[in-house]
């Protein structure tokens, strides 16, 4: 790696580091903010605080379906390995160096010959999807904030047609893309839950509308090259959708999406690491000595 770009990879993780930590500071200063969601969270029912790790599973799981479908534009990978990938990736994706990419790509060509260029393009492609979801959401919630139309009526109508694309084109990228549009969608909608689960949490409800608006800033934030995993982009991002919907003020998106990203720490450090270590072995393998006939 060349040495400007090692410093730019460390700058982006501190940056990142240095949103998020402002972020935390704002809600620690808002002592009203501070208390009341601390007092919702050590008093909140069991199976709503057991359900945010659970959602935070399902939303790799989600995203390694992702990944897979869109995949198999070119090539087939089983989806229980494809999870393990994107489990070390994600972890990978905060360390300095941002050597998610290279590993990946890596592992892909080592284990299946699939050449550097292809995982790049499969990443672009995926960031395409990812726009065209964040642009259906914000129909979905315009339409509700100023037509009237419910959110679930717009989102029930595009699920559908994408799933009849993907089932029916005759064209089999076309219908690749439908699908792999629709696994995205699904990562939009548990982004959105968990959101939901969050706000509920730190004593401060929302509706659905808010949180799918929530929702696709988080996956925007993921797709932001400018710091590791969308650090602290996420979570302002988050607390600024409150006050452009009128559902909630900064101090409590930013509170809520902390305990989000906290979540997220919680569970894909030890699945990561574990995941990284396993992917690591299978490389090993593969290269290893062979046995003397």
């Amino acid at each position: 790696m060349r040495p400007t770009r090692a410093i730019t990879s460390i700058a982006s993780l501190a940056l990142g580091v240095v949103v998020a930590g402002c972020a935390a500071w704002a809600v620690f200063k808002n002592s009203s903010v501070f208390g009341a969601a601390g007092t919702a969270i050590s008093g909140a029912p069991v199976w709503l605080a057991a359900l945010l790790p659970l959602l935070v599973v399902a939303a790799i799981a989600l995203s390694a379906g992702t990944m897979r479908c869109t995949t198999a534009l070119w090539d087939r990978i089983r989806f229980s390995e494809m999870l393990m990938l994107v489990a070390s990736c994600t972890l990978v994706n905060y360390l300095p160096l941002r050597p998610s990419l290279a590993g990946r790509a890596a592992y892909l060509h080592i284990k299946h010959k699939i050449p550097l260029q292809r995982t790049v393009l499969v990443l672009m492609v995926l960031s395409g999807v990812t726009l065209v979801v964040a642009l259906l959401g914000g129909i979905t919630v315009a339409g509700d904030v100023y037509l009237g139309i419910p959110w679930w009526t717009n989102a029930l109508l595009m699920c559908t047609s994408l799933g009849l694309l993907g089932a029916l084109s005759p064209n089999k990228k076309v219908a690749i893309l439908a699908r792999a549009t629709l696994w995205r969608m699904s990562e939009v909608a548990n982004s959105a839950l968990r959101l939901y689960v969050c706000f509920r949490l730190i004593g401060s409800p929302i509706d659905m509308r808010a949180a799918l608006a929530g929702g696709i800033v988080s996956v925007l934030a993921g797709i932001i090259p400018l710091v590791p995993s969308g650090l602290g982009i996420r979570e302002w991002g988050v607390g600024l959708v409150g006050p452009a919907l009128h559902a909630y003020t900064l101090d409590v998106g930013l509170a809520a999406d902390l305990l989000n990203r906290a979540a997220d720490l919680v569970v894909i450090v030890p699945w990561g690491t574990w995941a990284t270590a396993r992917a690591a072995r299978s490389i090993s393998s593969r290269h290893g000595p062979k046995p003397v006939s």
